[in-house]
C-alpha cells in the first residue's frame, strides 16, 4: 500500500519541483505560485499518508517500541547545542 501510494506522489514533487526550478523554461509569476502550491500541497499529502501509513501500523500491531531512558532535564541543552 505505501509504493502504490506514495510512488505518483513523489512523481508530482519532483516534477513539480523541476517546473518551480525552472529547468524547462520561464515561468510568470502565476505559474510559479501555483507550481509552488502544487508542491506545498503534495509534501503536506506526504506527511499525512505517512501518518495514516504509521496508524495503519500501529493498529495491525506491527510497530516494535524501543523503550529508552531519557534525561528530560538535559533535553534544552542538546537541542539547542
Amino acid at each position: 500500500m505505501s509504493h502504490e501510494l506514495r510512488t505518483p506522489l513523489t512523481a508530482i514533487l519532483g516534477l513539480s519541483e523541476s517546473l518551480e526550478a525552472q529547468i524547462v523554461g520561464p515561468l510568470s509569476d502565476k505559474q510559479r505560485h501555483y507550481i509552488q502550491t502544487i508542491h506545498k500541497s503534495g509534501e503536506h499529502l506526504l506527511g499525512l499518508i505517512s501518518s495514516i501509513l504509521d496508524l495503519a501500523k500501529i493498529s495491525a500491531g506491527k510497530v516494535d517500541l524501543e523503550i529508552t531512558r531519557v534525561d528530560v532535564g538535559a533535553w534544552p541543552r542538546t537541542v539547542c547545542g
